[in-house]
């Protein structure tokens, strides 16, 4: 319920970002991907928010992966790391991911 709130947010206080980028790295997957998708709902994130979400491209849950380079799709500028991390997802084997970095 929480996680969907803040979804539905567009600018989110600082602090609350925070909080939900420390959730990047729980060891739930669905508190991680709930994570990258309140995040993704924002317009514009900070370099190191962007560079947590790009680092769950990694994740070991296919869910997670999807939902953050979804979440990275929708910002409008992305720094140069970011789109390297999503470039080299371009040709991953879970074509899922490729399709949304593309």
């Amino acid at each position: 319920m929480a996680a969907k709130a803040l979804r539905e947010q567009s600018a989110l206080p600082v602090e609350i970002l925070a909080a939900v980028k420390a959730r990047l790295k729980h060891q739930d997957p669905k508190v991680r991907r709930a994570a990258a998708n309140a995040l993704g709902r924002q317009s514009a994130l900070p370099v190191e928010t962007l560079a947590a979400v790009a680092a769950r491209l990694e994740d070991q849950e296919r869910d997670v992966r999807y939902i953050a380079a979804y979440a990275l799709s929708g910002q409008s500028a992305l720094p140069l790391e970011v789109l390297m991390a999503i470039a080299a997802r371009l040709e991953h084997q879970d074509q899922n991911i490729g399709s949304v970095a593309a």
